[in-house]
C-alpha cells in the first residue's frame, strides 16, 4: 500500500515514520473516545444506581472517592484529546512538507504515548476498584433481600 501526498502539484510518497505517527495517533484518538464512552456509562452507573445502594459508610466513602476519580479521569482524557488533536495537526502539516519529520514531532509522539499509557493504567485501576465495589454492593443487597 502506497500512501502519497500532494506537494507543489506533484504526488510523493510519505515517509514511513510520518505514516506510523499518524496511524498511532489515530489509534490513540480511538482509545480515548472509547474511554470517554465507558467513563460516561460508569459515572452514570455509580451515581444513578450504586451510590444509594451502598449500605455502610465505608462503601459510601469508596463510592464518593471513585466518583471523584472518574471525574478526574474525564478531565485528563479531555486534556489528552486536546494534545492529541494538536499533534495530529502537526502530523498533517508535516505531510505537506518534502522533508522527513523532525525531532519535535518524534518527541511529541513519545510524550503522547507516555501520557496515554499512564492514563490507561489509572483508568484500569479505577475500573477494577469500581467493579469490586459494584460486586460488593450486589452481594450485600442480595443478602439483605434474601
Amino acid at each position: 500500500m502506497m500512501i502519497i501526498a500532494a506537494h507543489n502539484g506533484k504526488d510523493r510518497k510519505l515517509p514511513a515514520r510520518l505514516i506510523y505517527y499518524y496511524v498511532n495517533a489515530q489509534r490513540r484518538r480511538s482509545d480515548l473516545a472509547f474511554f470517554q464512552v465507558e467513563l460516561n456509562f460508569l459515572q452514570e452507573l455509580l451515581s444513578d444506581h450504586f451510590m444509594q445502594l451502598t449500605v455502610d459508610s465505608e462503601g459510601r466513602k469508596r463510592s464518593k472517592r471513585l466518583k471523584t476519580a472518574l471525574f478526574q479521569l474525564e478531565k485528563k482524557i479531555a486534556g489528552c484529546s486536546v494534545r492529541l488533536d494538536a499533534h495530529l495537526h502537526l502530523i498533517t502539516s508535516q505531510a505537506e512538507k518534502p522533508e522527513e519529520p523532525g525531532e519535535a514531532l518524534a518527541a511529541g509522539q513519545v510524550a503522547l504515548d507516555q501520557l496515554v499509557t499512564e492514563l490507561t493504567g489509572r483508568y484500569r485501576k479505577t475500573k477494577k476498584e469500581l467493579f469490586a465495589l459494584i460486586t460488593e454492593v450486589i452481594r450485600e443487597n442480595k443478602f439483605l433481600a434474601g
